[in-house]
């Protein structure tokens, strides 16, 4: 039934059972039909969710920018915070900037590589930025997604040498 569907459709081509939900996948530049629940939920079975095809899209960058083309505050805004990130965790962090086509995504772990994305739009924001390092270099050593106490706990413990390493008075 999926091998028909795609043969009639298209491979990349996701089945839907609204028109909303094509109109949204179009913000993202998938293709989609409306289709029967029975046949969606086959295709489905295969293809995965709608929900899961939004967030494997909403993540993926619409845009790379290379460090020449930030703008001299972006620069150095990004550059302290991977420093600041790199000496708590003795890890080198170096961050790539891009857009992504969802406004609530601030930057991602790319799992296949292991490397960090930014969006540039946090860039002019030094907590924001700090914070989407952190919380980014900690996936990147502990393997661990959001909410795993590995995490979690990974996130207290660069937050808190950043603190120390930052922090004027002597305790």
């Amino acid at each position: 039934i999926v091998s028909e569907f795609d043969r009639e459709h298209g491979k990349d081509v996701v089945a839907v059972d609204s028109e909303e939900k094509v109109q949204k996948l179009a913000s993202y530049g998938v293709r989609a039909v409306t289709v029967s629940e029975e046949l969606l939920s086959f295709v489905e079975q295969e293809k995965g969710s709608f929900e899961a095809i939004v967030e494997k899209h909403r993540q993926r960058p619409t845009q790379s920018h290379t460090r020449s083309s930030l703008v001299g505050h972006e620069l150095r805004i990004l550059e302290r915070c991977e420093t600041l990130v790199s000496n708590a965790t003795d890890t080198r962090i170096v961050a790539s900037v891009v857009d992504f086509p969802s406004d609530d995504t601030c930057g991602r772990l790319v799992s296949e590589s292991g490397a960090i994305q930014v969006a540039r739009k946090i860039l002019c924001d030094l907590s924001e930025t700090l914070a989407t390092l952190v919380h980014e270099a900690a996936h990147k050593i502990t393997g661990a997604g959001d909410g795993d106490l590995r995490h979690v706990a990974c996130i207290e413990e660069i937050w808190k040498k950043i603190f120390v390493a930052t922090s004027s008075e002597v305790a």
